[in-house]
């Protein structure tokens, strides 16, 4: 049976519904090994008790009201700002090469395709504008990139007089010239035998680039690369 609540729409609450429909069996205590559906069954009523706004009436006041309201422009949709300070830039830049570093390690497979774009989504890290341009800055000093590009879309929406605009920041390097990472001078490369076929593979980059997205914070890789295996008996390196 549903209760009726003196909802602003004058229609059902999901968690009394859910109050309604979930039971606790009479016998559970009496039964061996019913520790995990009785956890169940708790978890199911704190959720049904607390998970509302009921347990928080300064919050449902203002919630309810049509009168009080936050301009998302200028509380929302400003992006936090961490501490700029040096060590922060070495712990998540330090995250970051480590992550690149696997990924491409994980990615440069035979038998794959050799392009890794943003579709593949290959995320190493999350940060600011700021941090963003201190990485790059870094990157850039060591070995200067073959590109900068920078794309501003605005995000589909159904209100086309007030888009949300998402802006993305590419850097480029080309020819096998790639900046090394915090941990490692020449990390590009991968070489390693197949148990299976007892094949040796190597993989190497072509092209490597590090991409940031301003609106999720997102800064991902995307990368080309070449993969070959020995042949014993010519004795030469084959591309597949």
């Amino acid at each position: 049976q549903l209760h009726q609540r003196n909802l602003p729409h004058g229609g059902f609450h999901l968690f009394d519904m859910l109050k309604s429909e979930v039971k606790q069996p009479d016998s559970l205590s009496d039964q061996p090994g019913c520790g995990f559906e009785k956890d169940i069954y708790a978890d199911t009523a704190a959720i049904v008790d607390n998970h509302t706004l009921r347990a928080f009436p300064k919050v449902k006041t203002f919630f309810d009201n049509p009168t009080s309201f936050l301009d998302y422009k200028t509380c929302v949709y400003p992006k936090v700002e961490d501490c700029h300070d040096e060590d922060s830039y070495v712990k998540l830049f330090r995250q970051m090469d480590r992550r690149i570093e696997r990924l491409a390690v994980l990615r440069m497979q035979p038998y794959y395709k050799k392009e890794i774009t943003g579709r593949n989504r290959c995320i190493v890290g999350v940060c600011d504008l700021t941090e963003w341009e201190e990485y790059v800055r870094r990157k850039a000093a060591l070995v200067q990139p073959s590109v900068f590009r920078r794309v501003k879309v605005k995000l589909p929406s159904f209100d086309d007089t007030d888009r949300l605009v998402k802006t993305t920041h590419k850097v480029e390097w080309n020819d096998g010239v790639i900046p090394p990472l915090s941990h490692k001078l020449v990390w590009w490369w991968f070489k390693w035998r197949d148990p299976d076929c007892e094949v040796v593979f190597r993989s190497f980059m072509k092209t490597f680039i590090l991409s940031y997205n301003s609106f999720l914070d997102t800064v991902s890789i995307e990368f080309e690369y070449r993969t070959h295996f020995y042949d014993p008996e010519s004795r030469i390196w084959r591309t597949i």
